[in-house]
C-alpha cells in the first residue's frame, strides 16, 4: 500500500473542479494565489461561481474560526489545526496549496505537542477541487516550494488525523481527506468524485481506500458514476462517521481531537493507527503476530502503568513516551 500510494503522492495535485450541480457557471481565470493570500475583491468570474453557491446555499452557516494561513498549523491543547485557505476560491486545489499542506502534515507529525490533528477548510467549501482557472492546466502537478521540512501524507502523520469537512468536497476535495482516519462531514456538503465525468480518474489510492471502506458495490456506484450525494449520504454509505449541521462539524471534530490529545497514550496511538493502515495489505495471521510482539514491550513501558493508575485514580494521565523516540518498529 505505502509503494501505491507514494506513486500517486505527486498525483495528489491532480483533481478537479466545481461538481455537475455547477457545470452552467464559467469557471473564472483565476490568478494562482499564493496558500493563505486573500483579494480585496473575488477576480471577475469566481463572482459568479461563489453566488451560484450562495443561491443554493442559502441556509449553511460559514466557518468563523479560521486564523492565518495554511501551512502555519495553529498547535493547542494537544491539537494541531490546519486549514485549507483559499475561502474566495472555495478552497481550490493549487500545487501550492498541496505543498503547503503537506509540510503542514510533516511538521504535525514532526512535533511530539502534538496528540491529533483536524483538518478544514475556510468559507462554505472544504475544497472544490482543481483550481481550472487556467482549464486543464489544473490539473497538472506543480513543483515544489522552496520551504524545507518533512512532508507527509495525512495517513502517514503518527497521530489521529480528523477531517471537519465543513462544505462542498469533489475531486480531490474528497480523496485527501478520505487519506484521513476519521471524517465528519456537513449534512449539506455536496461530495463527488466526479473525475469519471473530467475524463480522469480518481487518484489518491481511492481505488484501494474506497471498496474497503464502504464495500465494493457502493464504491463502484461513486468511482464508476461520478454521482453527487450529499454529506447525509456520505454517512449513510459509511464514507463519513457523521453528518452533522455546518455548524456542529467543527466542534465535533475539535471534541474528538481533545478527547485524543488528552486521555490516549501517543505512542499507543501511533500504533494502532499504523497497524489499521498496514491492515489493508496484510493478512489476519500476520497482523496477530505484530501484535503479539509489540504488547509485551508496551505493558513494561511506563505509559502503561500511568494509564492504570489515572484510571483507578479517576484523572487525566500524564503520558511520558513520545512519538518521536519510542514508537517501535511495527515488523510487518
Amino acid at each position: 500500500l505505502h509503494d501505491r500510494l507514494a506513486a500517486v503522492e505527486l498525483a495528489g495535485r491532480l483533481v478537479l473542479c466545481a461538481h455537475d450541480v455547477l457545470a452552467h457557471v464559467p469557471v473564472a481565470r483565476v490568478a494562482e494565489h499564493a496558500v493563505g493570500e486573500h483579494d480585496q475583491e473575488p477576480p471577475a468570474g469566481l463572482q459568479e461561481l461563489q453566488a451560484a453557491v450562495e443561491e443554493e446555499d442559502r441556509d449553511v452557516v460559514p466557518v468563523q474560526h479560521v486564523a492565518g494561513p495554511l501551512g502555519v498549523h495553529e498547535v493547542a491543547d494537544g491539537v494541531a489545526t490546519i486549514t485549507l485557505n483559499r475561502p474566495q476560491a472555495m478552497n481550490a486545489w493549487t500545487p501550492q496549496l498541496s505543498d503547503e499542506l503537506s509540510l503542514a502534515m510533516g511538521a504535525a507529525d514532526a512535533n511530539d505537542d502534538v496528540r491529533a490533528v483536524v483538518l478544514t477548510g475556510a468559507g462554505k467549501a472544504f475544497c472544490v477541487g482543481a483550481d481550472l482557472s487556467d482549464g486543464e492546466e489544473g490539473f497538472r502537478a506543480g513543483q515544489q516550494s522552496r520551504r524545507e521540512g518533512p512532508r507527509c501524507m495525512p495517513y502517514k502523520v503518527r497521530k489521529p488525523v480528523i477531517a471537519a469537512i465543513n462544505g462542498h468536497a469533489v475531486g480531490v476535495g474528497i480523496t485527501y481527506p478520505m487519506l484521513c482516519d476519521i471524517r465528519i462531514v456537513s449534512e449539506s456538503a455536496k461530495i463527488q468524485y466526479a473525475m469519471v465525468r473530467r475524463g480522469i480518474l480518481p487518484e489518491l489510492g481511492s481505488h484501494v481506500l474506497l471498496p474497503r471502506v464502504i464495500g465494493f458495490s457502493r464504491a463502484a456506484d461513486l468511482l464508476l458514476t461520478g454521482r453527487l450525494i450529499m454529506g447525509t449520504e456520505a454517512a449513510e454509505l459509511g464514507l463519513a462517521s457523521q453528518a452533522l449541521p455546518t455548524e456542529e462539524v467543527w466542534p465535533a471534530a475539535m471534541t474528538i481531537a481533545r478527547d485524543i490529545a488528552e486521555n490516549v497514550a501517543p505512542v499507543s496511538a501511533a500504533l494502532a493507527k499504523q497497524l489499521m493502515w498496514n491492515g489493508l495489505t496484510v493478512g489476519i495471521d500476520e497482523m496477530i503476530a505484530a501484535e503479539g510482539r509489540l504488547l509485551p514491550g508496551l505493558i513494561k513501558a511506563p505509559d502503561s502503568g500511568e494509564g492504570v493508575r489515572a484510571f483507578f485514580e479517576k484523572r487525566t494521565p500524564k503520558w511520558q513516551m513520545r512519538v518521536s523516540t519510542d514508537v517501535p518498529d511495527l515488523g510487518i
